[in-house]
């Protein structure tokens, strides 16, 4: 029996290659280079500690928050930390601004790049690394803070939605 290549047609998986590519280029021109499901917000007025999660010992690091989500945080730090390293991290909110309890979560290191002195470290929040009690104790606390930071930077956010537009 002849197959579709011997009669000149094309092979149907690349009908699927065609919209893969639509698809592809779609998500490129949308999203850019940004892959992540929540939004950022700047993150100033806080501190964050970060200690490696893996060590019986509790040796603390102070890191500036650049920005937060959800999903993770940005933070400027002198120390630098590996692609997949596990950490705790304290993150004490001004709880007179934002009414957010300090509060500890764990997350993995997702890059580390040098910038001039200091490092900026992605990291994504991975609760399930935590039990039930301060998984959920955590999540609010998160949520909390983002849904501050949402408020706080509105007019930001509408700003450069109309710098675009003109």
């Amino acid at each position: 029996m002849p197959n579709n290549a011997s009669l000149g047609q094309k092979p149907i998986y690349s009908f699927f290659e065609d919209v893969s590519d639509a698809l592809v280029t779609a998500t490129n021109e949308l999203y850019g280079s940004d892959r992540r499901f929540d939004t950022r917000y700047k993150f100033h007025g806080a501190q964050i500690s970060m200690s490696p999660f893996d060590t019986n010992e509790a040796v603390w690091s102070e890191a500036k928050p650049l920005d937060l989500s959800r999903g993770g945080t940005l933070v400027a730090s002198p120390h630098k930390y590996q692609v997949g390293d596990r950490l705790w991290l304290t993150i004490r909110p001004d709880k007179a601004a934002t009414h957010v309890k300090p509060f500890m979560i764990t997350g993995i290191v997702k890059h580390c790049i040098r910038v001039g002195e200091s490092y900026r470290i992605g990291i994504q929040f991975k609760v399930d690394l935590m039990n039930d009690l301060r998984r959920n104790h955590a999540l609010n606390s998160v949520s909390q803070l983002e849904a501050f930071l949402q408020s706080v930077n509105r007019p930001q956010l509408c700003e450069s939605a109309n710098d675009g537009g003109e």
